[in-house]
């Protein structure tokens, strides 16, 4: 189990861990399952983290997304086609607290902020 992986169930949450982008929206449309947030590396092998999250938008309007990358925030709202806010971004290395607090302030913000 990944770090990330790790560092949300000890807090509480349910994972759905996928290994690419494809294996992720195949999860989605297989499992019909209800997500109140996605977090996307933005390179991912297969289909990006940008490509993932507007397919993952298709089938889950309001979703909310974490993107994660090393990258800095003009690459990501580069690769983004310069949406920055169509999802929240945490820059890599980040400690368990980071992302903790980025998850729980997302998952609290109500839905009609969502892009």
């Amino acid at each position: 189990m990944n770090f990330i992986s790790l560092v949300l169930r000890k807090a509480g949450f349910r994972v759905l861990p996928a290994a690419s982008g494809e294996a992720a929206l195949k999860l989605c449309q297989d499992g019909a399952e209800s997500l109140d947030l996605a977090l996307l590396d933005i390179v991912m092998p297969v289909m990006d983290g940008p490509q993932l999250c507007t397919r993952l938008r298709q089938l889950y309007p309001n979703l909310r997304v974490l993107f994660i990358s090393g990258f800095s925030e003009e690459e990501i709202s580069r690769r983004c086609d310069g949406a920055p806010g169509a999802a929240d971004f945490i820059k890599k290395p980040f400690t368990a607290t980071d992302l903790l607090e980025r998850v729980k302030r997302l998952i609290e913000r109500p839905v009609t902020h969502v892009v």
